[in-house]
């Protein structure tokens, strides 16, 4: 795994959007652990990943369409454009704007808005996502390095709660999983819509 950061990337752009959501949801400096657990509270706090479908509406036109289709057909759950709702398509921005995370998969909206936040403030990160060889299970977190320490950031643990936060990178793969790193989810080269969707059919839903 390379052991490069990055200081900006597409979807995490320093913005006016993004300036006034830092100036108020979380100005203050980011030095270790303590204010990583903040600074996500403070995050997730103010953007829910639990909405109303039909409340639901988003700056992002691609997103719109799927909203669109998942409304209509919103009384079956299992339906996959609920389950996907377009998970990372999204910039920091929109996600900001819109005020609501992907319902199913929120850690990786939650991850894009995370990094926009610690790049504005002068610290380089990066997405980790991990996928099993079996599409069964995928999930991702921010890597990033204060000080003479490293820590990953997942905002959203098993049964939606969270965060957590642990010190030192993921070092090792385990042997049926699949690793990757990239600047944000736009750059990471996964389809998680592709791959909610090709899931579902394999477990035979519509």
């Amino acid at each position: 795994m390379p052991e490069r950061f990055y200081s900006k990337s597409p979807q995490t752009e320093y913005t006016p959007t993004v300036k006034h959501f830092i100036g108020t949801v979380f100005p203050a400096e980011v030095r270790g652990k303590e204010d990583l657990e903040q600074l996500l509270e403070a995050v997730k706090r103010e953007i829910p990943f639990k909405k109303d479908l039909a409340e639901v509406e988003s700056f992002n036109p691609e997103l719109n369409e799927s909203l669109d289709i998942a409304k209509e057909n919103r009384e079956d759950m299992e339906h996959p454009e609920i389950h996907a709702l377009v998970p990372g398509v999204r910039s920091a921005e929109e996600i900001i704007e819109d005020g609501f995370v992907s319902h199913y998969y929120p850690c990786t909206d939650y991850n894009t808005v995370i990094m926009a936040v610690l790049r504005a403030k002068g610290i380089k990160c990066r997405l980790t996502r991990i996928i099993s060889q079996k599409a069964v299970h995928q999930t991702c977190f921010t890597e990033l390095e204060l000080g003479e320490k490293h820590y990953r950031v997942h905002p959203v643990k098993e049964g939606l709660t969270g965060p957590e936060i642990k010190e030192g990178l993921l070092q090792k793969e385990r042997a049926e999983q699949r690793l990757i790193t990239s600047e944000d989810h736009e750059t990471s080269g996964i389809n998680l819509y592709n791959l909610i969707t090709g899931l579902n059919r394999i477990r035979g839903k519509p």
